[in-house]
């Protein structure tokens, strides 16, 4: 082989692997494309779920009072605004619903609100 064949062999083997390398990162920015893609995919997915939870209306029921009944009075008529008279009544006739059609971070926080008064509280969809 003379020095111009050598240089020509030596050319396409350089090629060869520049053009293999090339191969080898477009495989990899392919991976992981399909990788954030369905990373993607499962983030929406998740954030859908807690949207449509967050969006849910909820009904709020008072299933017991305990020892504060008072203060959990006071609880319902700041959460509704109903009067002392219709609030006691709440109070008086437990299981008995509080509010219905709430999101869920404000049913979340009466629930607590209740829960801190001494009552037990129970949130459906």
């Amino acid at each position: 082989m003379d020095l111009n064949e050598k240089i020509a062999a030596r050319r396409r083997e350089l090629a060869s692997q520049a053009e293999n390398a090339m191969q080898v990162e477009a495989a990899k920015q392919k991976v992981a494309a399909i990788e954030a893609a369905k990373l993607n995919k499962i983030e929406k997915e998740t954030i859908d779920a807690e949207v449509a939870k967050r969006l849910t209306p909820i009904a709020v029921t008072l299933l017991a009072v305990g020892e504060k009944r008072i203060e959990v009075v006071k609880v319902i008529q700041a959460a509704t605004g109903s009067s002392p008279v219709d609030c006691m009544n709440i109070v008086d006739h437990t299981p008995s619903l509080v509010m219905q059609g709430m999101s869920a971070i404000d049913a979340e926080m009466l629930k607590n609100k209740l829960a801190d008064a001494g009552a037990i509280v129970e949130m459906k969809t």
